[in-house]
């Protein structure tokens, strides 16, 4: 994890609250906020279902990149190393009042489930529905023959947010966006590839904790190497269909040079023209869960009900689409 000039027991708390005092007609915070650590839309909408993202650990402080118009509409993070309390979900539910109900977007992680849920029974009280989404995109995180529900997340949870959006202002129910949310996380995969330049080694599926990598490559150090293994290794995950279209998103880690994302996106999208087409890129940085060289790709195989939901713009300092 890089170091923090800021507090980073605070340092959610504090980004939070700056964020809203400087652009106040993007993010507003609750004035009565327990923890403050809760960043909402300015305009919030309770006639329909609601997107609300959480983030663990303290990770993710970009993920309040991913909330606006089109996107999420509320964005919690936890403190260093720490997933975000039940509370602060709550309290964001609560905030915006929607009785249509709430779509909870996170990670699968251990306490990030445990919270989600609880927030769920919480809201359940208040007579305020909620239905839970977590994303298990990280394909190499648990064996082949393990259900996807035992799969942790990475960065797929983007197109969940993006998907929930479109079908919560089209007007859907809380179950249906729920469903088809939860379709797509079926249909996605990432891929964490980290890079060793002092032995020209390519490792695939480490940890953003240090967990070791499944497997590692001497033989595939070069653009085209690592976008040849990627598309297959993604491929093989989700066996795309002929009636899906192939979308990808690029992150790349910490260590990185910004140019490398666009760069590989290139050559993955050259790799898959004569196999799976791939119908739209999106690259950059998303997210800093790696302090590491190498890069986050992520594989949607969209069908004509989930493509309908990939529609409109969404530009933000952390997140394009």
């Amino acid at each position: 994890m890089l170091p923090y000039i800021s507090d980073p027991n605070t340092s959610t708390k504090e980004l939070a609250r700056i964020l809203a005092s400087v652009y106040p007609d993007r993010f507003q915070i609750p004035s009565d906020s327990c923890n403050g650590r809760v960043l909402l839309r300015r305009t919030l909408c309770p006639d329909r279902v609601n997107v609300i993202v959480s983030s663990g650990g303290g990770c993710h402080p970009l993920s309040y990149g991913y909330l606006g118009e089109g996107m999420a509409d509320a964005c919690i993070n936890g403190n260093q190393r720490c997933a975000p309390s039940a509370y602060d979900i709550y309290e964001a539910a609560l905030k915006i009042g929607s009785l249509s109900g709430n779509l909870l977007i996170y990670n699968n992680y251990m306490g990030d489930y445990l919270n989600n849920d609880l927030a769920v029974e919480l809201l359940s009280l208040e007579n305020i529905p909620c239905r839970l989404c977590p994303a298990t995109d990280d394909c190499l995180s648990a064996p082949p023959d393990v259900p996807r529900s035992e799969r942790g997340g990475l960065i797929g949870m983007l197109y969940l947010i993006k998907i929930a959006a479109s079908c919560a202002e089209s007007g859907l129910s809380l179950e249906e966006t729920a469903r088809i949310s939860r379709k797509a996380n079926e249909r996605m995969s990432t891929l964490a590839v980290t890079m060793d330049y002092d032995r020209e080694l390519i490792h695939l599926g480490a940890g953003f904790s240090g967990e070791p990598p499944v497997s590692t490559h001497s033989d595939r150090f070069s653009m085209d190497g690592i976008a040849d293994l990627s598309y297959d290794v993604l491929c093989k995950d989700l066996k795309p269909s002929a009636r899906e279209k192939m979308y990808m998103m690029v992150s790349r880690m910490t260590l990185t040079h910004p140019e490398d994302a666009y760069i590989l996106a290139g050559y993955i999208k050259q790799a898959a023209a004569s196999r799976y087409p791939i119908t739209r890129i999106n690259a950059g940085f998303y997210t800093n869960l790696f302090h590491a060289q190498g890069f986050l790709i992520t594989f949607l195989c969209a069908d004509q009900e989930l493509e309908q939901y990939l529609h409109g713009s969404f530009y933000s300092d952390t997140f394009s689409f």
